[in-house]
Protein backbone atom coordinates (compact mmCIF):
# COMPACT_ATOMS: atom_id res chain seq x y z
CA UNK A 1 0.00 0.00 0.00
CA UNK A 2 1.54 3.29 -1.01
CA UNK A 3 0.14 5.23 2.43
CA UNK A 4 2.66 2.89 3.80
CA UNK A 5 5.82 3.31 2.26
CA UNK A 6 4.68 6.94 3.03
CA UNK A 7 4.76 6.06 6.57
CA UNK A 8 7.95 4.20 6.41
CA UNK A 9 9.73 6.90 4.71
CA UNK A 10 8.15 9.32 7.63
CA UNK A 11 9.63 6.91 10.51
CA UNK A 12 13.15 7.37 9.29
CA UNK A 13 12.67 11.01 9.32
CA UNK A 14 13.27 13.24 12.45
CA UNK A 15 13.46 17.28 12.47
CA UNK A 16 11.26 20.15 13.87
CA UNK A 17 10.66 21.25 10.79
CA UNK A 18 9.01 18.05 9.56
CA UNK A 19 5.59 16.83 10.37
CA UNK A 20 5.70 13.83 13.13
CA UNK A 21 4.36 10.65 12.62
CA UNK A 22 2.43 9.35 15.80
CA UNK A 23 0.65 6.01 14.48
CA UNK A 24 -0.23 4.33 11.55
CA UNK A 25 -3.69 2.62 11.62
CA UNK A 26 -3.64 -0.34 9.42
CA UNK A 27 -6.03 -3.19 11.41
CA UNK A 28 -9.39 -2.53 9.52
CA UNK A 29 -10.32 0.45 6.87
CA UNK A 30 -9.83 3.11 6.39
CA UNK A 31 -6.00 2.79 6.83
CA UNK A 32 -4.46 6.03 8.31
CA UNK A 33 -1.47 7.68 9.13
CA UNK A 34 -1.53 9.66 12.85
CA UNK A 35 0.80 12.70 13.02
CA UNK A 36 0.71 15.68 15.06
CA UNK A 37 -2.33 17.98 15.23
CA UNK A 38 -1.18 21.91 13.25
CA UNK A 39 -3.83 24.11 14.35
CA UNK A 40 -3.19 26.29 11.38
CA UNK A 41 -3.52 24.82 8.56
CA UNK A 42 -1.56 24.94 5.75
CA UNK A 43 0.82 27.36 4.60
CA UNK A 44 -1.03 28.29 1.34
CA UNK A 45 -4.78 28.64 2.88
CA UNK A 46 -3.00 30.93 5.67
CA UNK A 47 -1.69 33.08 2.85
CA UNK A 48 -4.56 33.35 1.13
CA UNK A 49 -6.88 34.53 4.11
CA UNK A 50 -4.45 37.66 4.06
CA UNK A 51 -4.10 37.60 0.29
CA UNK A 52 -6.98 40.64 0.47
CA UNK A 53 -5.33 42.63 2.82
CA UNK A 54 -1.53 41.81 2.04
CA UNK A 55 -0.87 42.86 5.40
CA UNK A 56 1.91 40.30 6.98
CA UNK A 57 5.33 41.74 7.49
CA UNK A 58 8.05 40.48 4.92
CA UNK A 59 10.19 39.31 7.99
CA UNK A 60 7.33 36.83 8.69
CA UNK A 61 7.09 35.70 5.10
CA UNK A 62 10.70 35.17 4.55
CA UNK A 63 10.69 33.43 7.89
CA UNK A 64 8.57 31.00 6.42
CA UNK A 65 10.67 30.52 3.65
CA UNK A 66 14.00 29.82 5.93
CA UNK A 67 12.11 27.76 8.18
CA UNK A 68 11.32 25.15 4.70
CA UNK A 69 14.68 25.77 3.66
CA UNK A 70 15.57 24.50 7.29
CA UNK A 71 14.01 20.97 6.93
CA UNK A 72 15.18 20.71 3.35
CA UNK A 73 18.48 20.66 4.29
CA UNK A 74 17.76 18.09 6.76
CA UNK A 75 16.21 15.96 3.70
CA UNK A 76 19.11 16.91 1.67
CA UNK A 77 21.52 15.23 4.25
CA UNK A 78 18.79 12.33 4.53
CA UNK A 79 19.51 11.64 0.86
CA UNK A 80 15.31 11.93 0.71
CA UNK A 81 14.08 13.87 -2.43
CA UNK A 82 10.19 15.44 -1.29
CA UNK A 83 8.97 15.45 -4.83
CA UNK A 84 6.01 17.41 -3.85
CA UNK A 85 7.16 20.66 -2.36
CA UNK A 86 4.60 23.47 -2.07
CA UNK A 87 2.59 26.02 0.29
CA UNK A 88 -0.13 23.67 0.28
CA UNK A 89 1.99 20.68 1.98
CA UNK A 90 3.53 22.98 4.22
CA UNK A 91 1.82 23.03 7.86
CA UNK A 92 1.58 25.40 10.55
CA UNK A 93 1.58 25.67 14.32
CA UNK A 94 -0.49 28.09 16.42
CA UNK A 95 2.85 29.81 16.60
CA UNK A 96 3.46 30.10 13.28
CA UNK A 97 5.99 27.30 13.15
CA UNK A 98 6.18 25.86 9.29
CA UNK A 99 6.49 21.77 9.08
CA UNK A 100 6.47 20.28 5.61
CA UNK A 101 4.08 17.25 5.66
CA UNK A 102 2.88 15.03 2.43
CA UNK A 103 5.34 12.69 1.84
CA UNK A 104 2.98 10.50 -0.37
CA UNK A 105 5.95 11.05 -3.19
CA UNK A 106 9.24 11.25 -1.45
CA UNK A 107 11.99 8.98 -2.32
CA UNK A 108 15.24 7.54 -0.06
CA UNK A 109 18.28 7.92 -2.62
CA UNK A 110 20.18 5.12 -3.31
CA UNK A 111 22.25 7.06 -5.28
CA UNK A 112 22.11 10.69 -5.82
CA UNK A 113 18.94 10.41 -8.36
CA UNK A 114 15.73 8.98 -8.40
CA UNK A 115 12.96 8.49 -10.92
CA UNK A 116 9.40 9.28 -11.84
CA UNK A 117 7.25 6.42 -13.39
CA UNK A 118 5.04 8.20 -16.33
CA UNK A 119 1.40 8.05 -14.43
CA UNK A 120 2.97 9.74 -11.30
CA UNK A 121 0.41 12.28 -10.00
CA UNK A 122 2.50 15.43 -9.94
CA UNK A 123 2.06 19.37 -9.36
CA UNK A 124 2.62 20.45 -13.09
CA UNK A 125 3.79 24.06 -12.58
CA UNK A 126 6.16 23.09 -9.31
CA UNK A 127 7.97 20.42 -11.64
CA UNK A 128 11.61 21.07 -13.40
CA UNK A 129 11.97 20.20 -16.61
CA UNK A 130 14.87 17.33 -16.11
CA UNK A 131 11.88 15.44 -15.06
CA UNK A 132 9.59 15.88 -18.07
CA UNK A 133 12.98 15.40 -20.13
CA UNK A 134 14.39 12.44 -18.58
CA UNK A 135 11.64 11.48 -15.74
CA UNK A 136 14.76 11.97 -13.38
CA UNK A 137 14.53 13.49 -9.88
CA UNK A 138 17.39 14.85 -7.72
CA UNK A 139 17.78 17.12 -4.53
CA UNK A 140 18.30 20.04 -7.22
CA UNK A 141 14.55 18.88 -8.18
CA UNK A 142 13.04 20.02 -5.18
CA UNK A 143 15.21 23.44 -5.07
CA UNK A 144 13.51 24.03 -8.71
CA UNK A 145 9.96 23.28 -6.87
CA UNK A 146 11.53 25.81 -3.45
CA UNK A 147 11.96 28.01 -5.99
CA UNK A 148 8.21 27.94 -6.82
CA UNK A 149 7.32 27.62 -3.40
CA UNK A 150 8.90 31.40 -2.98
CA UNK A 151 6.81 32.66 -5.46
CA UNK A 152 3.65 31.54 -3.79
CA UNK A 153 4.55 33.07 -0.49
CA UNK A 154 5.64 36.28 -2.14
CA UNK A 155 1.91 36.45 -4.26
CA UNK A 156 -0.54 35.21 -1.01
CA UNK A 157 -1.10 31.74 -2.17
CA UNK A 158 -1.03 32.74 -5.55
CA UNK A 159 -0.94 29.43 -8.48
CA UNK A 160 2.52 29.85 -9.67
CA UNK A 161 2.23 30.72 -13.24
CA UNK A 162 -1.30 32.06 -13.60
CA UNK A 163 -1.27 33.16 -17.33
CA UNK A 164 -0.20 29.50 -18.58
CA UNK A 165 -2.52 26.51 -18.64
CA UNK A 166 0.07 23.26 -17.47
CA UNK A 167 0.39 22.38 -21.13
CA UNK A 168 1.28 25.53 -22.04
CA UNK A 169 3.55 25.78 -19.19
CA UNK A 170 5.57 22.22 -20.18
CA UNK A 171 5.97 23.31 -23.78
CA UNK A 172 7.30 26.75 -22.54
CA UNK A 173 9.83 24.39 -20.00
CA UNK A 174 11.00 21.92 -22.39
CA UNK A 175 11.86 25.13 -25.10
CA UNK A 176 13.95 26.89 -22.72
CA UNK A 177 11.62 29.98 -22.63
CA UNK A 178 12.34 32.34 -19.84
CA UNK A 179 9.91 32.28 -16.94
CA UNK A 180 9.81 34.93 -14.50
CA UNK A 181 8.89 35.57 -10.72
CA UNK A 182 5.89 37.49 -10.15
CA UNK A 183 5.95 41.26 -10.06
CA UNK A 184 5.09 40.97 -6.44
CA UNK A 185 8.49 39.51 -5.61
CA UNK A 186 10.83 41.52 -4.08
CA UNK A 187 13.74 42.33 -5.64
CA UNK A 188 16.17 40.30 -2.71
CA UNK A 189 13.96 37.29 -3.75
CA UNK A 190 14.03 37.64 -6.87
CA UNK A 191 17.36 36.47 -7.68
CA UNK A 192 17.39 33.88 -5.29
CA UNK A 193 14.04 32.19 -7.28
CA UNK A 194 15.79 32.59 -10.23
CA UNK A 195 18.88 30.44 -9.17
CA UNK A 196 16.30 28.21 -8.09
CA UNK A 197 15.34 27.94 -11.47
CA UNK A 198 18.59 27.39 -13.49
CA UNK A 199 17.60 25.29 -16.32
CA UNK A 200 21.55 22.94 -15.25
CA UNK A 201 19.97 21.67 -12.55
CA UNK A 202 23.95 21.24 -10.98
CA UNK A 203 23.85 24.85 -11.04
CA UNK A 204 20.77 25.45 -8.11
CA UNK A 205 22.47 26.37 -5.03
CA UNK A 206 21.91 23.46 -2.10
CA UNK A 207 19.32 23.92 0.67
CA UNK A 208 22.17 25.48 2.51
CA UNK A 209 22.91 27.91 0.67
CA UNK A 210 19.45 29.22 -0.06
CA UNK A 211 19.26 29.41 3.93
CA UNK A 212 21.80 31.33 4.09
CA UNK A 213 20.87 33.68 1.37
CA UNK A 214 17.41 34.13 2.70
CA UNK A 215 18.61 34.46 6.09
CA UNK A 216 20.72 37.62 4.83
CA UNK A 217 17.57 39.08 3.27
CA UNK A 218 15.66 39.21 6.29
CA UNK A 219 15.86 42.46 8.34
CA UNK A 220 15.18 41.18 11.53
CA UNK A 221 17.91 38.53 11.47
CA UNK A 222 21.55 40.17 12.48
CA UNK A 223 25.20 38.73 12.75
CA UNK A 224 26.82 38.56 16.03
CA UNK A 225 28.81 41.47 14.39
CA UNK A 226 25.93 43.74 13.09
CA UNK A 227 24.60 43.68 16.96
CA UNK A 228 27.90 44.54 18.08
CA UNK A 229 28.60 47.57 15.92
CA UNK A 230 24.91 48.51 16.83
CA UNK A 231 25.64 48.74 20.98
Amino acid sequence: MEFLKEAEIMKQLCHERLIKLLAVCTEREPFCIVTELMKKGNLQKYLKSHSEARNLEFSLLNGFAIQIAEGMVYLEEKCCIHRDLRTENVLLTEMLCCKISDFGLAQLLQNDQGWMSHDAKVPIKWMAPEIFREYSYTVKSDVWSFGVLLTEIVSYGEVPFPGKNNNEFVKDLLDGANISPPASCPDNLHDIVLQCWNQNSERRPTFKQLQAMLMKCNPMLKTEEELLLST
